[in-house]
This record gives C-alpha cells, structure tokens and sequence, in this order.
C-alpha cells in the first residue's frame, strides 16, 4: 500500500493534471507530464497551512498536508489516496522522474525511452555513465528501469562485459584492503563473487537490498533479473519477454570451478547448453594460467563454433598463492569477428 497525491493546476476554469506524488515502500516517486514542477516541490521547502517543510525533514508529512503551495505558482493537491501502485506501475504509466542533478538536469522515462531535461532520448549507456558518477539522485533503482525498459534493450558487448567486471573488481580492492586474504579462502570468495547464498538471504527484503556479489552487480548494469543457484550455475541473468511478466527468458549464465581438469570439462559443457551469453570463471589453483589458457582455446576449437547469437566469455583467475597475478581472459564472439580472443588483465 502507498500514498498517491495529485498536484493540479487551474487553468480556464479546470483543474489540469501537473505531475503525481507515491510514496511506494518508503521511497518518493514522481511522475506526470511536468516533472520540473515536480522536482520545485521535491527539492524546496513548500507551505502547509502556515508551516514551512523542507523534504529534509519528513518527507512523508507533507505529503498528507493539504493545501499545498510553493513561489513558483499555486498548485492545488487533492485529498491523499491509499492504492496498490507497484513501482513498475508507476513506471509504465506516465513519465516517471529516474534521476536529478538540478532543476536543468535531470532524467526521466516517457515511451520506453530514458530523456534527459531537454526531452531528448539518451543511449542507457550515458545514464548509467551518469548515475554511476555519484552526483545525481537516484529516484528509481536501475534494476526498475531496466524492468521497464526490457525486452527491448541492447545487448553488451563481451569488451562492456570485461570492463564492467574489472571496474566492480577494482572497487572492490579500493574499499577491501585486505582483499587478498579474502582471495586466498575459497569460500569467503564465492561469496565476494556471487554474494548472499539464496539460503541466508532473509525473507522480509526487497530485490534492491539483496547481495548478490561482483558478478550480480555486472548482471544488474545489463539485466532486470538475477537468479542465483539455477540451471547448474552460479547465477542466471534474465529478460522478461515484457516488463513485469512472470516470464523470463535465460540470457547469459555464470559458472565458476576450480582447477585444470574441471575446468576444461566445464568449458566444454557450457558450451553445448543453448544461452546466449556464456560466462565461465575458472581458479586455475594447481595450473599455470597462460597453459591452462592456451589448452581450453584449442579444446574448444575442436569442438566446433558457437551457434549464431551465441557468445562466449571465460576468466582465469589467478591460483590462491598469488592473487596479485594477471588474469588471463578468453572471448568468442562471432557476430563481432571474434574466434576465441585470448587476453590479459592486470
């Protein structure tokens, strides 16, 4: 349940919709088709009755103080309402404020499309550019946008893929400095890398607040849903066929194993299984990573190409002694020209 109130404005005698005001599990949303009188509202201090607020305060307690005015012009709110409103709702229905800097810069969602404060519709890559920047507030958690958005949005690239990986990875070194004591405990990592088991993760928590580790976070910048422990992985990354439907099609899977000889099994498996984007890590404990490397290329060569849309990306990881190390990558993409690519990070 959440509070809904409607801001209007008279104009020739009728009151003409300005923009929505939910409170939905805590948190604000905006949406309608003025949203920069929305954001007036949401970030300075408005009149109730005699009483100044700022949203600092209460955020929630002008919402049920009625009338409501602020200087730019006198808005009139109706009576607050109680409804069922889910986020996604608020999504699909009107344009829907996603994130601000300030009253000239700002984005939104309006007719499956991300815009920016001039209206002009802006790639997913630049908001994601923008908000992972830390200077705009975030209204709508990207996994919501990406849920609104689908199935219509574009597939990453293995090279985005790669980057976005080592990005979380080297954040995650910044704030662990003893990231490779951390490393060298099998166990320990599975969980930096995948996060909470599904097991441990509480009953009473929203999607936004479950861990689901260095990986997770790279699925969640491309893809509405993840899904731990299924199919035989570690995590599956899922579309909806529309937003909100139950249904959801595998689109990339992620399986990590230890060692040389389950490692080339396990490449040779992932392989034959029908999902468009194939993640293998593999802890190359007890193995030499440029060899082991080398012999997965030549394993998977002989056992024929990928099929069409299908793409295939492996990480070796350095053995547990030396954390420090390079890692090795291998990629395979057809569509981009790409016949088992062999790299090196770090």
């Amino acid at each position: 349940m959440g509070t809904r109130v409607e801001f209007l404005r008279e104009e020739e005698g009728r009151a003409q919709p300005l923009f929505c005001v939910r409170e939905i599990g805590g948190r604000i949303w905006t949406s309608g088709p003025h949203l920069a009188d929305a954001i007036l509202v949401l970030r300075h201090q408005v009149e109730i009755g005699e009483r100044r607020v700022r949203r600092e305060e209460k955020p929630l307690d002008w919402i049920t103080g009625l009338p409501l005015t602020y200087g730019r012009s006198a808005l009139q709110a109706t009576a607050p309402e109680r409804d069922d409103a889910r986020p996604l709702d608020v999504l699909l229905s009107e344009k829907t404020l996603l994130a601000f800097r300030s009253i000239e810069d700002f984005y939104y969602r309006d007719e499956n499309q991300i815009r920016d404060a001039t209206g002009q519709a802006i790639p997913l890559t630049r908001y994601r550019r923008a908000v992972d920047a830390g200077d705009a507030e975030v209204l709508v958690p990207l996994r919501l946008v990406l849920e609104s958005l689908s199935p219509k949005l574009p597939t990453p690239g293995l090279d985005d893929l790669t980057r976005d990986f080592f990005g979380e990875f080297e954040r995650f070194r910044r704030e662990y400095p003893n990231w490779t004591s951390l490393y060298r405990r099998g166990e320990v990592w599975e969980k930096v890398l995948f996060g909470t088991p599904p097991e441990r993760v509480p009953r009473r928590i929203s999607e936004e607040e479950i861990d689901y580790g260095l990986f997770g976070r790279l699925g969640q910048r491309h893809y509405p849903r993840i899904e731990a422990l299924a199919l035989g992985a570690h995590q599956v990354w899922r579309m909806p066929e529309k937003p909100g439907s139950e249904t959801a099609t595998v689109e990339a899977s992620v399986t990590r194993v230890v060692g040389e000889a389950a490692a080339e099994q396990a490449a040779l498996d992932l392989a034959r299984l029908r999902i468009p984007t194939k993640i293998l890590l593999v802890r190359t404990d007890g193995a030499q990573p440029a060899r082991l490397a080398q012999r997965l290329r030549e394993a998977l060569s002989r056992c024929g190409g990928l099929r069409e849309g299908e793409r295939y990306f492996i990480l070796l990881s350095p053995p547990s002694e030396a954390p420090s190390n390079p890692w090795h990558l291998i990629k395979s993409d057809p569509a981009s020209g790409e016949p088992w690519l062999a790299s090196t990070w770090g």
